[in-house]
């Protein structure tokens, strides 16, 4: 009896301990970013179509704020930033993105949109990283670990 008493108790804790197991998974973010080191994007991947930024600092951005970035294989980076049209130049060097002198547009916008270009261009600000991560996303970011609380995560559009 005192056998038969032990045996459930292991198979409930067996239960219990699968259960958790799965609910972690389930919980793993769905970022971009993934786990396993990431690597450096190079060009072709840069000026490989128009950008969508999915995600600010690990902030989902909705697509209809249709913030984009598009980099051109002459140098140059421009894009909507959810308010404003801007522009500038970029290049890689030694595995950084450098971005160079950027400008634009001077419009007026809603307060949520306002705000939303604004962390958008000091996030920006910070980039020093380009990275390919899951599923064909880009990251920017201001290291070279793939980190969606500090990256600015692009799904091609």
């Amino acid at each position: 009896m005192m056998i038969r008493k032990n045996r459930n108790v292991v198979y409930v804790l067996l239960l219990l301990a699968a259960g958790a197991v799965m609910m972690l998974g389930a919980c793993s973010p769905r970022s971009g970013v993934d786990s396993a080191a990431p690597a450096i994007a190079d060009s072709a991947t840069l000026t490989s179509g128009q950008w969508l930024l999915e995600s600010l600092e690990g902030v989902s951005v909705s697509a209809d704020a249709g913030v984009t970035m598009t980099f051109d294989a002459e140098g140059k980076v421009y894009g909507y930033g959810g308010c404003n049209n801007y522009f500038g130049s970029w290049k890689l060097q030694d595995d950084m993105l450098v971005f160079g002198p950027m400008g634009s547009t001077k419009r007026a916008c809603m307060n949520e949109a306002m705000q939303l270009e604004d962390d958008f261009f000091k996030s920006l600000g910070t980039v020093k990283y380009a990275l390919k991560g899951n599923e064909g996303r880009l990251l920017l970011s201001p290291t070279s670990e793939a980190k969606a609380d500090t990256a600015l995560v692009f799904v091609a559009k």
